[in-house]
């Protein structure tokens, strides 16, 4: 068998995840959205943030926390500030212990414009995170829809925003995914 990307699959204890988010300023217990990479335009974290901005409106408890440095970091900001979600949108830069941030994530999303293998993909199913991807190269040999992610077409927000907001309301279906 070929093995295209190897991650690590240890368990992630709570703690470690709940010390991961208390890091990020979050109280205990905030739903969030996660995205990770690096902060250019391949990620489609503009779609992201776009898509999350519709999610907010049905769930404003609801945070968007995208991890990663890189070029885009102060437009990001600058789009969620535009569309009124500055506050609950973070962006830390680069994250350590990447792994735990996904575990105590509600959702994470891979919104990706292209990608190949994403490792990101495989280090959230990793630790059962509940995984919306786009349809990029490499995500139908990791996950197929329904089955292990919720998977929607590239630069769709309608579609992106849709398939989080399925992941936050209906418990048993995140839990499966």
């Amino acid at each position: 068998a070929l093995i295209e990307n190897g991650v690590p699959t240890d368990p992630v204890e709570s703690e470690r995840a709940s010390g991961a988010v208390r890091r990020l300023g979050l109280p205990d217990g905030t739903r969030f959205v996660l995205g990770t990479g690096r902060l250019g335009k391949q990620k489609g974290f503009d779609v992201l943030i776009d898509a999350f901005a519709r999610v907010r409106e049905g769930a404003p408890d609801v945070h968007l926390v995208i991890a990663g440095g890189g070029r885009d970091l102060q437009k990001l900001a600058d789009r969620a500030k535009g569309l009124g979600i500055g506050d609950a949108v973070h962006l830390p830069g680069h994250i350590e212990d990447v792994r735990a941030l996904m575990a105590a994530a509600d959702v994470y999303a891979l919104s990706s414009r292209n990608e190949g293998m994403a490792n990101t993909l495989l280090e959230a199913m990793s630790v059962g995170a509940p995984v919306v991807a786009t349809d990029v190269s490499g995500t139908g040999q990791a996950v197929r829809d329904g089955r292990e992610a919720l998977i929607v077409p590239p630069e769709d927000v309608e579609a992106l925003a849709g398939a989080i907001e399925r992941l936050l309301n209906d418990d048993e279906l995140a839990r499966r995914l």
